[in-house]
């Protein structure tokens, strides 16, 4: 296996105008009859992480990356 795996820069897989972010999410379940969202996401190239407590917080979290995309093409 240690074939299939080599070791790589960031600019190696990811293309010049993209960002590639993990987003992890689950429903806590409690007494409340709609579940309560959690999770994180992780911005890869720079490797910041933000936990998340609503899903309202992934787009915020991951827009200014999506500017700086857009400032970059102009």
């Amino acid at each position: 296996m240690g074939d299939l795996v080599r070791d790589c820069e960031m600019d190696d897989w990811q293309e010049p105008h993209e960002s590639t972010f993990i987003v992890r999410i689950w429903a806590e379940v409690g007494d409340q009859r709609d579940p309560e969202w959690r999770g994180h996401i992780t911005h890869l190239p720079s490797a910041r992480r933000k936990n998340i407590q609503n899903l309202e917080e992934i787009p915020a979290f991951i827009k200014p990356y999506v500017a700086g995309l857009i400032q970059d093409l102009q």
